[in-house]
């Protein structure tokens, strides 16, 4: 019986493949390796549905960023979080700088783009236009890592959720993790 790691593996290789067909494209072996091994960590489901809506969509055959970045989309639909590209963040912190200032304009921003926001908000604020060019540069490559590390998460955590006993050790760890945080918080206050 084949394990969940190689059965995702197969569903993934069965999307690339599905490529191969609606785009009358075969692949050489190195391509095909390529799509595989960069689709390889995000989950099958998410990059089945993402390739079949490039397919109704796209007239050409999309690169494994392509693909990524609508995978992104589907995991957000699914979650019911709204999918924020990196320049639309970028556009909604200026706005909020702007709007709201720097005490306030943190707080209207939704979470995704406020964790990365928080790192750059003084720059945001009050550099008047200096280094706006290096900090949206600095910034949206922050922001794409920060998306890849939430990606990576929930993946882990499915995993986690799949597998009964991982499952059991995460329960049996949250209690002691909890009393650590407790025991570190309490060494800080004093």
């Amino acid at each position: 019986m084949p394990t969940t790691i190689e059965a995702g593996l197969s569903d993934i290789i069965k999307a690339v493949g599905t490529l191969q067909i609606a785009y009358r494209k075969d692949f050489t072996e190195e391509q095909m390796d390529l799509y595989i091994q960069r689709l390889a960590m995000l989950d099958p489901v998410v990059v089945k549905a993402a390739i079949l809506g490039l397919i109704d969509t796209s007239e050409f055959l999309p690169s494994v960023a392509e693909i990524k970045a609508e995978c992104r989309k589907v995991s957000a639909a699914v979650q019911c979080i709204e999918y924020i590209s990196a320049d639309e963040a970028w556009s909604m912190a200026l706005q909020a700088a702007g709007s709201h200032g720097y005490e306030k304009g943190l707080e209207t921003l939704p979470d995704n783009v406020k964790t990365v926001a928080k790192r750059f908000w003084q720059e945001i604020c009050y550099d008047n236009v200096g280094n706006i060019p290096l900090m949206r540069a600095h910034f949206m490559r922050a922001y794409a890592a920060e998306e890849e590390r939430r990606e990576e998460a929930t993946r882990i955590d499915a995993a986690i959720s799949a597998s009964p006993a991982l499952a059991k050790a995460r329960s049996n760890a949250l209690p002691l993790q909890k009393k650590v945080l407790e025991i570190v918080e309490a060494k800080t206050m004093k």
